[in-house]
């Protein structure tokens, strides 16, 4: 009985510390120093990290999450020029990410913005190897594989980003790296390639450039990094390379042996295959075209435009339930069961637009205004006009969550 009391007045101050965090945050202006902007964020932070997944948690937390969760979205940190600015931004943005997994915490839009600021901060700190930066951006990169948030970036259409990230692996990871970094990249790279309902050239050509005969020499850990995805991906991958070694006309000879071995491979299936007569041959030019031929048909006239299709957010198992973060407060956001994922008026991916519409109307209900009217009241205004008005919605949207606080610890 002690033990529950006690929880549940650390719940609380949880709660309480991060309206107070979050209230902090939004109040930051464009003019604001970086050194109090990077003491509200390092606070921010410090709570973040003391919050379990939001999924089965109370109420009250998914509202006292709001206002922090608002604040770090904004042009003010999201595109904050300081780099220490960034990498904590990019940091309370990660653990945003863990806290309301499996769900994205964010729109597609903002979504893609946080990502690229992951990206500027695995770049321009993991070559550092030591530092609390150094610590927030292996975090940054562990998390995207343990908790499958590049997942997410897959179905956001970001082919490039991806692209540029696997690149950015082999041109950086080196022999003073520790091993776990060398783990975490490999986690993320099979990830991606075993999830892809296709493998790109684009994506494919850095993984086989990285083990090519005469980087062994010239990048060892790189050759060992791409040997090692190889190897856990050869099923899928294999006849992707195949491809590609016809498109580039590539000597296999001058890659490692895990390529040679999978072209190798193939190549004797096909030389068997084509030996002995197909059921096509055998029943005549009435005989349906097989499987494969279909799948090649496909493949020719691009009927798979995206690599997961129309899945929805990988993250997500409806099968469980889930909520997201900004339907707190609706009594009509109840769980979504695999059979409301099937709505037909659905948008990218599959979302229901239903859905969307009903979050939005329980925003308002959460803070008083709805996005579109936050929206209108902040993006009209140039800067320095744009603080005056966040500072209004500010005082709003605060005095509606402390009073839900107080209605709702009244009747516990």
């Amino acid at each position: 009985m002690g033990a529950s009391a006690n929880a549940d007045v650390v719940l609380r101050e949880i709660e309480d510390e991060l309206i107070v965090a979050g209230t902090n945050l939004l109040k930051l202006r464009f003019s604001s120093s970086c050194d109090e902007v990077i003491a509200r964020l390092l606070r921010a932070e410090a709570i973040l990290k003391r919050v379990g997944q939001v999924k089965g948690s109370p109420m009250l937390m998914k509202k006292a999450l709001f206002p922090i969760m608002t604040a770090l979205i904004k042009d003010k940190l999201l595109k904050h020029r300081d780099e220490n600015v960034q990498v904590i931004v990019a940091s309370c943005l990660n653990q945003a990410t863990r806290i309301t997994a499996p769900q994205q915490p964010y729109m597609d839009d903002q979504m893609r913005d946080m990502f690229g600021l992951f990206m500027v901060v695995l770049r321009g700190q993991l070559s550092r190897l030591t530092g609390d930066n150094y610590d927030r951006a292996v975090k940054i990169l562990h998390f995207m594989g343990l908790g499958r948030t590049v997942l997410i970036m897959m179905d956001l259409d970001i082919d490039q980003m991806i692209v540029d990230m696997f690149q950015f692996f082999f041109d950086t990871i080196s022999p003073n790296y520790p091993p776990v970094i060398f783990q975490y990249m490999e986690d993320v790279m099979t990830l991606v390639i075993e999830e892809s309902d296709e493998v790109s050239l684009e994506l494919l050509t850095p993984l086989l450039d990285s083990v090519r005969m005469d980087n062994k020499n010239v990048s060892p850990v790189s050759w060992e990094l791409g040997k090692a995805v190889f190897e856990k991906c050869s099923t899928k991958l294999q006849p992707y390379l195949k491809e590609a070694v016809k498109k580039m006309n590539l000597e296999v000879s001058d890659y490692a042996e895990i390529v040679v071995s999978l072209c190798t491979t193939e190549n004797m299936l096909e030389e068997k295959t084509a030996s002995a007569p197909s059921e096509a041959e055998q029943a005549g030019p009435t005989s349906q075209v097989n499987d494969g031929e279909v799948v090649q048909l496909e493949m020719d006239i691009g009927v798979h435009q995206h690599r997961r299709g129309r899945k929805p957010n990988s993250l997500m198992r409806p099968e469980e339930g889930y909520e997201h973060i900004w339907r707190i407060g609706d009594e009509n956001s109840s769980k979504v069961s695999r059979d409301s994922a099937e709505e037909p008026n659905t948008g990218k991916r599959g979302r229901s637009k239903v859905v969307k519409e009903r979050g939005s109307k329980s925003f308002k209900k959460t803070t008083g205004l709805s996005t579109v009217e936050i929206g209108n009241k902040i993006n009209s205004q140039n800067h320095e006009s744009r603080d005056d008005v966040a500072d209004e919605v500010i005082k709003i949207i605060i005095v509606n969550i402390k009073t839900s606080f107080f209605l709702i610890r009244c009747q516990l």
